[in-house]
């Protein structure tokens, strides 16, 4: 026997999931970068639909809404790694620059737009020095069902252990000494907070009803 839940019920979820998402983004923004880790595998329960496994957005009938995109877009013409997709390059940093969320709908260089859901989760937003491909949905789900979000695998294709690497794109800027220095980071955990920040921008303009706070 089974009990077939109403949408009041996957409502109450909602709001639960987005205040777990809210404290682990601000266990993130205070420095605790593991924090992406749950963030990640929140953002799965709210987005990745695949066989028996149904989100939440879709058992509340939200995943045609249209999602807040920062990413500052994918050439395929470019010859380089992309290494800026939804990060920015924080510079000047004692051992080289680092990859950091801008957390802003608004980067002065890069034009924010409004999209579908399968065009948001699927789109390019990096590659690396091997021209391997990454969209949200590879993120997002690497961290929750590899790195330890729902799951710890034991083994990891290639291609994503590469990325989660200190330097994934061997590029990286001037030091204050003026010497060349590789970023520090991956750009995959200040990723994970970008689009955790995309989402609850998403939400709060969607669904003015969560109450979801200033961001």
């Amino acid at each position: 026997m089974t009990v077939t839940r109403d949408v009041t019920y996957f409502l109450d979820k909602l709001g639960e999931q987005i205040r777990f998402l809210l404290r682990s983004c601000e266990a993130f923004d205070n420095g605790d970068d593991a924090e992406a880790v749950r963030i990640a595998a929140i953002l799965r329960v709210l987005l990745h639909d695949k066989g028996r496994s149904t989100s939440l957005l879709t058992h509340i009938g939200k995943k045609e809404i249209q999602f807040l995109d920062t990413n500052s877009g994918f050439n395929p013409k470019n010859l380089f790694p992309t290494f800026e997709g939804l990060t920015i390059m924080k510079a000047f940093q004692q051992n080289g620059p680092t990859h950091v969320a801008p957390l802003k709908i608004t980067p002065p260089y890069r034009m924010n737009k409004w999209t579908t859901f399968e065009k948001w989760w699927n789109d390019i937003v990096y590659v690396d020095k091997k021209k391997s491909q990454f969209t949200r949905k590879d993120l997002i789900l690497t961290l929750s069902d590899k790195e330890g979000g729902a799951h710890v695998d034991r083994d990891i294709d290639q291609k994503a252990h590469d990325f989660m690497q200190p330097h994934p794109m061997e590029l990286g800027g001037d030091g204050p000494d003026g010497i060349f220095k590789p970023f520090q980071n991956s750009p995959a955990l200040p990723s994970i907070r970008q689009i955790a920040f995309e989402v609850l921008h998403t939400l709060k303009k969607e669904m003015p009803e969560l109450d979801i706070p200033a961001l």
